[in-house]
């Protein structure tokens, strides 16, 4: 899944590093499926596309009252992923549908590339078997762990969500 971060009705902005940019509610939607969609109810594409969606998404957000609207994970569960509460709420306008945000999501990390290189050195390759293997690996530490997000692209995260190691022994 690839696309780009929503920020939501509260200031994105921290004069103290110190505080969370986001401390409140974030929700996950399919970009793939929302721009599907989006186009062949609105009849458009590229830029005025992109704009439409966003603008959707960011009286979204402001409705849930959510910091964060994510586009991209490597796993979202069912508790923060809002995809089809989207679809709906593009489709009739309507908002009373809609779940409530989830609150404080639990987080997790994975360093795709690290874990494909060491399924590689470890004998799986680097096709669609070993993709397939790693992505069900990653399922189930997100379903046993409870977590509701995991990334597979960050500037930097804190080792504490960083799930690339316990993945790697668990290919061994």
């Amino acid at each position: 899944m690839s696309g780009m971060v929503l920020v939501g009705s509260k200031p994105s902005f921290a004069s103290d590093l110190r505080q969370p940019l986001v401390s409140g509610p974030i929700l996950f939607v399919d970009s793939a499926k929302i721009y599907s969609q989006a186009s062949r109810k609105l009849g458009y594409s590229g830029e005025r596309l992109r704009l439409e969606i966003n603008e959707r998404l960011r009286l979204f957000a402001e409705v849930l009252q959510v910091d964060v609207i994510f586009q991209t994970a490597v796993y979202a569960s069912d508790r923060v992923n809002t995809t089809q509460d989207f679809l709906t709420f593009l489709d009739t306008g309507n908002i009373e549908h809609i779940k409530s945000a989830a609150p404080q999501p639990r987080i997790g990390f994975v360093d795709t590339r690290r874990l494909l290189e060491s399924a590689k050195k470890g004998g799986l390759g680097d096709g669609a078997r070993a993709i397939s293997t790693l992505n069900k690996l990653i399922v189930s530490l997100a379903q046993s762990e409870k977590l509701d997000l995991i990334f597979q692209e960050a500037v930097w995260a804190n080792p504490a969500i960083d799930l690339t190691e316990r993945l790697i022994v668990q290919l061994k």
